[in-house]
């Protein structure tokens, strides 16, 4: 078979154990198989603001359509039906149709849980980092994936960025222009699967624009909601600036940086060249590594908390084929019944992070008394 792309799978693999909500700072994490809910706000509500009503729950679509931004084609109006719909396809793959029949499941090989959250999983969205995401996830309980969160990606501009059109080019251009194109994609290549009919679309569309941002997730600790809800009936260089403001407390697209493998990673031999820290090694092992190779995942090799598990690993780690973890996880693996893992990019796992993943295998593959 041919070896697909370590595409980040924009819909149809992997969400957080925790399909958790959105967690203000001081709130208790929600349990593991909560239902997928639009994350609320991080920040108090405030008081709403006089003339539009804005309030740290209105969407950051509707505040920048009020000043003057155009709506994006993938907007759809609110439909609780059609949003439950959606949930049930990202989670489960199928859902009921027009036709009250159930549908033939997008794939027989992934979910969208498989490789993306849907829920806010970066502290600071204006930045795009595995490091304080990682411990993010760590506050959370969520998983640390390779695929970026559906939450947000309505507020967003483009999608399958960076290295994705300078490797892929016009494979994945239509999808870098367009959220629905990009839907397909994943759909199709990524998950291994079929095409969304139109309901199917709909649906997923309805479930992705009630996962939109809202001014409470901004860190707007710069920007006053009653200024911005002012300016909407401001000058056009009011509203154009405005505008800008509020564009930028968010990143209008995930960044994808592709990494190769270093040179030399055999047992002893240096990696990335960075001292690995086994602790945080342990939260990427069980946040991402048992997302999928753990008991209940998609992965055919299952990973188990035992040293010969961990010796295997570490002896395979010097090889320059998918057996070698620093090969899967910077160029995914080839399909395998049915089945691949999608590779991490620079922004999804850090060099300091496989190197720590390297402490924590290390660790555990020793002899008791050698650790």
């Amino acid at each position: 078979m041919r070896r697909l792309p370590p595409f980040l799978p924009l819909l149809l693999l992997a969400a957080a154990p925790a399909a958790a909500e959105t967690l203000a700072p001081d709130a208790a994490p929600v349990a593991a198989d909560a239902p997928v809910e639009p994350g609320p706000a991080v920040r108090p509500t405030t008081a709403p603001a006089a003339a539009l009503g804005w309030t740290d729950q209105t969407p950051i679509a509707t505040i920048l359509q009020a000043l003057g931004a155009p709506a994006p084609a993938h907007a759809r109006p609110t439909d609780p039906a059609l949003v439950e719909t959606g949930r049930e396809i990202f989670t489960t793959g199928r859902a009921v149709g027009p036709d009250g029949k159930k549908a033939k499941k997008q794939s027989r090989a992934f979910e969208c849980t498989d490789c993306h959250n849907a829920v806010r999983e970066d502290p600071d969205l204006r930045a795009s980092d595995p490091a304080t995401r990682l411990d993010y996830a760590e506050a959370w309980g969520l998983s640390f994936l390779p695929g970026t969160t559906m939450y947000g990606q309505v507020d967003r501009s483009s999608w399958f960025n960076g290295d994705y059109v300078k490797k892929y080019g016009a494979l994945v251009e239509p999808a870098n222009n367009s959220l629905m194109e990009a839907i397909q994609l994943c759909s199709v290549e990524c998950s291994q699967g079929r095409a969304l009919s139109d309901w199917e679309m709909e649906a997923m569309l309805a479930f992705l624009g009630s996962l939109g941002l809202r001014w409470a997730d901004l860190d707007a600790a710069e920007l006053d909601l009653a200024q911005i809800e002012a300016a909407a009936s401001g000058t056009d260089e009011e509203r154009d600036a405005a505008r800008g403001s509020v564009q930028a407390a968010f990143l209008p697209a995930s960044p994808a940086t592709f990494v190769d493998e270093p040179e030399a990673h055999g047992k002893d031999e240096a990696g990335y060249g960075l001292t690995g820290d086994p602790a945080r090694g342990e939260a990427v092992y069980k946040r991402a590594c048992l997302h999928c190779h753990g008991r209940g995942g998609p992965s055919v090799y299952r990973l188990a908390d035992r040293r010969g598990r961990y010796r295997e690993l570490r002896q395979n780690q010097g090889k320059r084929d998918q057996w070698s973890y620093y090969v899967a996880v910077r160029h995914g693996t080839s399909p395998f019944s049915g089945r691949y893992m999608p590779g991490f990019t620079q922004e999804r796992l850090s060099d300091q992070q496989v190197e720590d993943l390297r402490a924590w295998i290390d660790q555990n593959a020793a002899p008791k008394g050698r650790r």
